[in-house]
Order: C-alpha cells, then structure tokens, then sequence
C-alpha cells in the first residue's frame, strides 16, 4: 500500500487508478545502484525508466565537453527515464548517476502498455499512447525553424539549436518556470498546454509552437518574469544558454548573420514570456 501510494504521489501516475498501479508494481523490477554509479548513460538505448525509493540521483548533461548537474538531488518518490519509457527517444538524452547508494524500481515500456491497455491510460498520459507520432513531433527541426524568437537566424543554425535542445515530458501541475527566479535555459513547447502567471494570477495559456524563458538565454536578463505551470502533458525541448551562444558564435561568419541574431535577441527580450 505504502508503494501504491508513492506512485500516486509522483506526477506521472498522480490520476491513475489504483489497480493500474498495482499492475504495474507487479512487473516492477527492484534494482540497487551504489553511490557514484550510472543509472544510465547518454547515448544507451533503453525502453525503461526507475521510481526512486531510497538515496539520491543526479541528471547529467555534456555542455563544452563537460559534465554539468542540471538537476541534482533527485530523491525518494522521483522518476527519471520517463522519455525513453514513453518511446519519445530510443536513446538516452541524458546520464543519471546515484550520488547516494539507491533503490529503484525499474518499468519497461512494454510493461506499462499492457498494464494501461488492460486497465485504462491515465487522462493525463492518454497523450503518450502514440509514440511514433509523439517521436517525429520531437524529431521535426521545422517547429524550431518556424519560431518567431529564430526569425532573421540562419536555418542551417535552428536546425542546430534543434539537435542539441534536449527533449523531455513535463505533466499536470508542473511548474517550469518560477517567477523571480533565475533561469539559464529556454523551452520549446512541441504539444500540451501551459499557463502562465504573474504574481499568482493567470496572464494567459499556451498551446504548442511556442517559445518558453527566451530572455534567459537571448535576452541580458536571467530573472524569470513570470511562473509557467503545465496545465496538460506537455512534449518540450530545452535549450541551455551556454549552447544556444557556442553555436551562435559558430555560426557568425559575416555581419549579416551577427546583424540578424541581435534583432532576435532584441526581439526576443522585448516579448519577456518567462
């Protein structure tokens, strides 16, 4: 009872019925991870994701040939690997190391299918059923070309930004973005729905094709302006700054091209979403 309530307290399985979860706690496979030790690695194919029950885990992401945390201390009641379970990506976007010994439960994707056909997908995952499609969504460089913040870029260069932006889900009741809060990295909303808040009252919500915390990588100001919470299962990209300004650099050949990234820039930095 006590696992069937950890499952419905993640996001991912918060609306599920309980008899799904304890389906799926049925195929879970329990799995011990030392400290300092890959759950997984960028670049491995895997068709599975964990439940943490116990210790602690890092996400790892290569940035100028470095390994940097961008999301660490991920504990008891977390989930990582939910992208490769859903068939977004065969392989693995991110690497996952346990900074602490860790218990896991491990799902697979063919699990969870059956367990969800047999006893009904979720509301909010009724979304991630089709994976195929949900895989090209993730893959077409075309809703990265056609963004109004890229306008004036170079397509070879979106085209770019669109391969190294990391893919990953966001859910119901997600918060993506905080208000006054400091931000290095910028969304890509693919598919779902987000609302957008300042000072707790609601400014607007926002389908797919849309660009999230832009100024905080092409604008002069980290700070976020306004809190971004998920209202459905969203499909996103994300695109540190750091990336967004090595390849830009690259990319600057001539004073055209300089010419049309600061009218992005300064596009960008005058509509301040997040």
């Amino acid at each position: 009872q006590e696992l069937i309530q950890l499952l419905g307290g993640t996001l991912l399985l918060s609306d599920a019925p309980d008899a799904l979860r304890l389906a799926l706690l049925d195929t879970m496979i329990p799995v011990e991870v030392h400290s300092d030790e890959d759950v997984f690695v960028k670049g491995e194919i895997g068709a599975w994701m964990c439940f943490i029950l116990a210790g602690e885990v890092e996400v790892i992401q290569e940035r100028h040939g470095h390994r940097v945390s961008t999301d660490s201390h991920i504990g008891r009641g977390a989930f990582i690997g939910d992208v490769s379970v859903f068939g977004i990506t065969k392989r693995r976007c991110c690497t996952a190391r346990a900074t602490a010994d860790c218990k896991l439960l491990v799902l697979c994707r063919s699990d969870l299918e059956a367990a969800a056909e047999r006893h009904g997908w979720p509301d909010s995952l009724a979304v991630l059923r089709d994976s195929a499609t949900n895989r090209r969504l993730m893959a077409d460089p075309e809703s990265f070309i056609r963004l109004g913040c890229f306008q004036g870029l170079d397509t070879e260069l979106v085209s770019t930004l669109h391969r190294v932006s990391v893919p990953f889900l966001a859910y119901p009741g997600q918060v993506l973005m905080r208000e006054q809060e400091f931000g290095e990295t910028m969304c890509i909303l693919l598919g779902g729905l987000i609302r957008i808040e300042r000072e707790g009252v609601l400014v607007v919500e926002l389908a797919s094709g849309v660009a999230i915390g832009e100024v905080a990588v092409l604008g002069p100001d980290r700070k976020r302006t306004a809190t971004v919470r998920c209202q459905r299962t969203c499909l996103l990209r994300s695109l540190h700054a750091d990336v967004f300004h090595e390849i830009l650099d690259r990319f600057q050949s001539d004073d055209a091209m300089k010419a049309a990234a600061s009218h992005a820039e300064s596009s960008v930095a005058s509509s301040r979403t997040a």
